[in-house]
């Protein structure tokens, strides 16, 4: 994902949210990215930010939710400084499943637009291990993603 923050107070990258329907939604907000988690009904949310968006860098995110277990992994790999950052945490509720649509590049109704590129977007259905994690990141993962892949040249 190239990053180009603009001037959008939210702009979403993956989510699963509408008003009311809150799930997950990873997106810059100010000129940071955040990952926001939704509990309650969807009708409250916890957020937590990561590092700063810098435009014109290319950043690989992997996101670990486990809903049920309370907790979350977020590794941001920052391809100009060569570097990963990892965060985690664990949220006090179980994250709120709805029905809201899965997005990419926008919020279910298309608000909150994303200003960049968006390369590749790979949804597993199960919890990925770090060593999986990194392997994805650089290509080495070597089993048959039987999951759901969506490939996007320009979003």
């Amino acid at each position: 994902m190239e990053s180009n923050p603009g001037t959008s107070a939210y702009a979403a990258i993956v989510s699963k949210w509408a008003t009311g329907k809150l799930s997950f939604w990873l997106g810059i907000n100010n000129a940071t990215f955040n990952l926001l988690w939704g509990y309650s009904g969807g009708a409250s949310q916890y957020s937590y930010a990561l590092n700063a968006s810098t435009a014109g860098r290319w950043y690989h995110f992997t996101v670990i939710l486990d809903g049920v277990g309370k907790t979350y992994t977020v590794y941001v790999w920052d391809d100009t400084a060569q570097t990963t950052t990892t965060y985690s945490g664990s949220p006090g509720n179980e994250i709120n499943v709805e029905d809201a649509e899965f997005c990419i590049g926008c919020q279910d109704g298309g608000a909150n637009y994303f200003d960049g590129i968006i390369d590749e977007v790979v949804v597993f259905d199960r919890l990925l291990s770090s060593a999986e994690a990194n392997a994805i990141r650089t290509g080495t993962y070597d089993e048959q993603i039987r999951h759901l892949k969506f490939l996007f040249s320009r979003i």
